[in-house]
């Protein structure tokens, strides 16, 4: 690595930021490509009040985690290009800001035009009241963002942004915990509480109606 050491340290930076933010990127793209967050399925929000609301599933929003990570490894790689073609190091970095934003923009865009297009499709999103489903993207406590789940709707598994309104979420639901849906917004965001805590209130009702 003595060629890394002996670059200026704002290169050393650029190049700590490429490696680490391109890593992270690869990885959820293989992720995506396995099926993990497979997004393939026509989704049609029937009986939404908001038909043309698209809603903001993940990667839709321009300051999503999944469009900051590749904003930076972008950035990275466009100012380090600048660089090599000649360029000083600021006005290489003012270019790579820009156009590493520009590009997320557009695949915002591209996402957003890619929701509303499945939404003229055949999955009744409806169907998926009353499903057990598992936490893909972290779901933040109640009234505070989505989050996004793996859930099976008609025999297909797919991932659907999703929030809780749950008063007893104080964290925000980690990746893996099951949960079920209990209701759809009038955007077509998945309503989702805790599967255990559900269960857990479903006992507690039991065991009293037992008493009574």
């Amino acid at each position: 690595m003595e060629w890394y050491e002996n670059l200026p340290l704002f290169h050393q930076i650029l190049w700590g930021i490429v490696v680490f933010f391109t890593t992270i990127w690869a990885i959820q793209s293989i992720l995506r490509i396995a099926g993990m967050g497979a997004n393939d399925v026509d989704i049609d929000n029937s009986g939404s009040d908001a038909p043309g609301d698209t809603g903001d599933g993940p990667g839709m929003n321009v300051f999503e985690v999944s469009n900051l990570i590749l904003f930076c490894a972008a950035f990275g790689w466009i100012t380090l290009s600048g660089i090599w073609s000649g360029m000083s190091d600021l006005n290489a970095a003012i270019m790579g800001f820009f156009v590493a934003a520009i590009l997320v923009v557009c695949l915002a865009w591209v996402w957003l035009q890619l929701h509303r297009l499945s939404s003229s499709g055949t999955m009744k999103i409806k169907n998926a009241v009353g499903a057990i489903g598992k936490v893909y993207y972290p779901i933040p406590p109640a009234g505070k963002g989505r989050g996004a789940v793996l859930v099976t709707v008609q025999g297909q598994r797919r991932e659907l942004p999703a929030i809780t309104r749950d008063v007893s979420v104080t964290e925000p639901i980690p990746t893996g915990t099951e949960v079920r849906v209990i209701d759809i917004s009038d955007s077509g965001t998945l309503l989702v509480a805790p599967a255990r805590v559900l269960h857990s209130s479903a006992g507690a009702q039991a065991s009293a109606n037992e008493e009574a």
